[in-house]
């Protein structure tokens, strides 16, 4: 799989939810981190990828509060990690071929 990695300068865009679109919808899947932020526009990333129907899979350090109601919903699996080692392990796992 190709890794994608959403722009930081899409908020400075004109239209930075029609980019976040197209960025997302070029993907296979969405692999969010959410440790740092939550909310805000990891939210708006999370819907579209779900508008577009694609998996979800969420990643947050354990001990990090997020909004389960949010995530828990709509992502195929939300990975709680201490370290990248953890979430690589999960990831292996993982078959987006299903």
């Amino acid at each position: 799989y190709e890794t994608r990695a959403l722009p930081e300068n899409l908020r400075h865009t004109e239209r930075p939810v029609e980019s976040a679109r197209s960025e997302i919808n070029a993907c296979d899947a969405l692999l969010i981190d959410i440790s740092d932020n939550p909310g805000g526009g990891r939210v708006t990333e999370t819907g579209i990828a779900y508008a577009l129907n694609k998996p979800i899979f969420v990643i947050v350090k354990r001990e990090t509060p997020y909004k389960e109601v949010i995530y828990d919903g709509v992502a195929e699996r939300v990975i709680r990690y201490n370290n990248y080692t953890d979430v690589t392990k999960a990831l292996t796992e993982i078959s987006l071929l299903n």
